[in-house]
């Protein structure tokens, strides 16, 4: 790149000119204001270049209409003032018109493809709103069956499973009737109607308020015995890992969470008997607890003989609440006396493991603890341990406490 510095015409200076780079008579470009500069006292030019050749400065002078001031080697002193590379006057009218017009078609258009489009998403979110009014049934439909099969499916997995020819109706009507007899109403049925649709035996257990609630719905197919058993949500998911045959239903509709059970030639009767057991548990239990509690007068404070002397064993042990009956690992036992917690927890709190190791009263490798009973209690505590000694419980319970084995 060459800087080349030339003299403005005195004429030129200050006023508006055009620097062009004359190569031959067909080869002259005019000369960009980003590759030269105007010195600050305007009276010389400066300009940048990748190659030498002639110079002209091009412009008007005053009360001349047409001549220009060349410098350089340049011989011709009329060059006129349009130059290479510029538009025509005429031209640009012609081009600022044209450009206008154009504009203001390419904005009609946008307009009404605007208009056009929003007209669309109207009618669009129209039908949308009518499509989800007329759906709102099967959506809600799905959205319970989604939390387990329906009744039908169920229904037609048993019809098409392998059957267990000893369980039937009357087998869960015969154990009902020999072993829960005084808690358990049993209703029996034919196992279609006249139309051909499954009928099930419904049988009725009495809940801690001396309710009736029904707790299993027997099918009887061509295919196995179905069942449909009402528990609580952890007693459904233990059940579920021991058997494969257990899913989630979603009938009947309930706030409580029911689980049907193909009987297939997988099950045996011993199986069957223990869903129905733990079951009828979930109800009967929380029922004697009740029972049991009402028995036992709380005081304020408690030592392990008095505590023996007002609460019986059997009172004691009904009065427990189980959280877990599934069989779990056992790591590092610990034991905690009852006096600590009397002595380390207000009244009303809940003692865990995860509690006492933030107290520091067991180690933090310790996995099961055991509650014993020494001295006395003069706390309201619920506890939630995995052990008790029988003892203990007492003390618990006979100063209002609750005790739930985890």
């Amino acid at each position: 790149v060459v800087a080349v510095s030339m003299d403005i015409p005195e004429e030129l200076r200050g006023k508006t000119f055009k620097l062009l780079h004359i190569h031959a008579e067909d080869d002259i470009t005019e000369i960009p204001a980003s590759a030269y500069t105007i010195s600050e006292d305007g009276k010389t030019v400066t300009v940048r270049v990748t190659r030498l050749s002639e110079f002209a400065v091009l412009g008007k002078k005053s009360g001349d209409g047409g001549s220009g001031s060349g410098s350089g080697d340049s011989e011709d002193d009329n060059i006129e003032i349009i130059g290479p590379n510029k538009i025509p006057d005429g031209a640009i009218a012609g081009i600022v018109v044209g450009g206008s017009f154009a504009i203001l078609f390419m904005g009609l258009v946008i307009f009404f493809f605007i208009k056009r489009e929003r007209k669309n998403d109207d009618n669009a979110q129209k039908e949308k709103k009518a499509l989800l009014a007329k759906e709102e049934k099967p959506v809600e439909k799905e959205t319970i069956e989604d939390s387990g099969i329906g009744l039908k499916e169920s229904i037609a997995i048993a019809a098409n499973a392998t059957r267990s020819e000893k369980i039937t109706k009357a087998f869960i009507n015969a154990y009902l009737s020999e072993n829960y007899a005084n808690c358990v109403e049993i209703n029996t049925r034919d196992n279609y109607t006249k139309t051909g649709l499954p009928l099930a035996d419904t049988h009725y257990v009495k809940d801690s308020d001396g309710n009736n609630v029904c707790f299993i719905y027997v099918y009887e197919t061509s295919g196995a015995t179905m069942l449909l058993l009402k528990t609580k949500d952890l007693l459904g998911e233990e059940l579920a890992k021991d058997y494969k045959a257990i899913n989630k239903s979603a009938f009947p509709k309930s706030k409580e969470r029911w689980y049907s059970v193909v009987i297939d030639d997988g099950l045996t009767d011993e199986d069957v008997k223990h869903m129905i057991d733990r079951t009828i548990a979930v109800y009967t239990a929380s029922s004697k607890r009740k029972k049991a509690l009402k028995s036992v007068q709380t005081v304020k404070r408690v030592t392990v003989t008095e505590a023996i002397n007002l609460i019986d064993d059997d009172v004691a042990k009904s009065a427990i609440i189980v959280e877990s009956t599934e069989k779990k690992a056992i790591g590092k036992k610990g034991i905690i006396n009852i006096d600590i917690l009397s002595n380390c927890f207000a009244d009303g709190d809940v003692v865990t493991i995860d509690a006492l190791k933030a107290k520091k009263l067991i180690p933090n490798k310790v996995d099961y603890v055991k509650l014993l009973a020494r001295g006395s209690l003069d706390k309201k505590l619920h506890v939630e341990l995995q052990d008790y000694s029988i003892e203990a419980v007492k003390m618990v319970i006979a100063t209002g406490g609750i005790v739930k084995k985890v």
